[in-house]
């Protein structure tokens, strides 16, 4: 009978066990860094935004759940509906669970089912919106974009976090006249 403890990788394991276990922990405290970091885009995004609409309200929802959102939205639209960066609670920017961007649209309201569709049509055939990197989403979202995979954002945090600040405040003036639209329809 063989030794399924003959292998070497089992054995180099076995003999680095505390050392591995110590430095894969880590990996739940660099989620946490990364998670705080995307919160604090909210009051910048919040500034921003409002310095070109003064009508929105945002909103971080979900914190510490499996998804978590900073949405920006007007407040006469339905609850679960705006510009929104959303990242899973395990983010991971090297390429894992990236953090995306568009316009989301949840909602439990079958009334508002006509107008979902109607987003995922004015948004998918915008031109503006395939010409800024956005393509059409599944589910809840009509347009999408990932943040891009990096090896290295953690280097740069500040210069990692501004383009994602920027596509949420260029989005803004595309994706609102389009929710307005749908809604009204």
């Amino acid at each position: 009978m063989s030794n399924p403890f003959d292998d070497e990788r089992t054995q180099f394991f076995l003999r680095h066990r505390d050392d591995i276990l110590a430095w894969a922990s880590i990996q739940k405290e660099v989620v946490a860094a990364t998670r705080e970091l995307l919160g604090g885009l909210l009051p910048v995004i919040e500034e921003r935004i409002s310095a070109i609409d003064s009508t929105v309200e945002t909103i971080w929802h979900n914190q510490g759940r499996q998804y978590e959102r900073i949405m920006v939205r007007r407040p006469n639209w339905p609850h679960g509906v705006g510009v929104t960066l959303e990242w899973e609670s395990g983010v991971d920017p090297f390429g894992g669970s990236r953090p995306k961007f568009g316009i989301f649209f949840l909602t439990g309201d079958p009334t508002y089912g006509p107008a979902s569709q109607a987003i995922r049509v004015i948004a998918g055939g915008s031109p503006a919106a395939r010409a800024a990197g956005y393509k059409p989403g599944d589910g809840v979202w009509p347009i999408v974009q990932f943040v891009p995979k990096s090896a290295t954002w953690w280097q740069d945090p500040d210069a990692w976090l501004a383009p994602i600040a920027d596509g949420m405040v260029d989005l803004w003036p595309l994706a609102a006249p389009m929710i307005d639209e749908a809604l009204r329809g």
